[in-house]
C-alpha cells in the first residue's frame, strides 16, 4: 500500500511542475514584475489546460481582489520564467469564493460600461 501512495506523491509533485499549463483551481505566486506579492487565480479555464498563446485570460488579482486580463503569451513567459509559480490547488470551496467574487466584479464591471 505505501508503495502506491509513494508513486501517486511522485506523479502528483511532476504534474505540478509541468511548465506549460494553467492549473484548475490553482494559485500562482507572482515573484516579479507590476504585480510582486500578488496570487493569481484564473478563471474560466478547463483543467489542466495548455496555454493558448493568443488567448487573454481573466484573472482574479489577490489581495485587491480584482479582475485583470492578460495574454496566454505573456502567461506562457511568467510560468517558464519563473515569474508566475504555482503555490498550490485550491479547495473545492475556496475556488467556488473566488468564482463568486470573479462573477460578482465582472457584473460590476458590465454595469459601470452599461452607465
Amino acid at each position: 500500500m505505501q508503495f502506491n501512495i509513494f508513486h501517486f506523491i511522485k506523479y502528483l509533485f511532476k504534474k505540478l511542475k509541468e511548465k506549460d499549463k494553467i492549473y484548475y483551481k490553482g494559485i500562482y505566486a507572482v515573484t516579479s514584475g507590476t504585480y510582486l506579492g500578488s496570487f493569481f487565480v484564473f478563471m474560466n479555464i478547463d483543467k489542466d489546460e495548455k496555454i493558448i498563446i493568443d488567448r487573454i485570460y481573466d484573472i482574479l488579482n489577490f489581495p485587491d481582489n480584482k479582475i485583470i486580463r492578460i495574454n496566454g503569451s505573456i502567461i506562457n513567459d511568467g510560468i517558464k520564467n519563473k515569474i508566475l509559480e504555482l503555490v498550490g490547488i485550491l479547495p473545492k470551496d475556496v475556488y467556488i469564493e473566488c468564482q463568486n467574487q470573479y462573477n460578482y466584479h465582472k457584473k460590476k464591471e458590465k454595469n459601470e460600461s452599461n452607465s
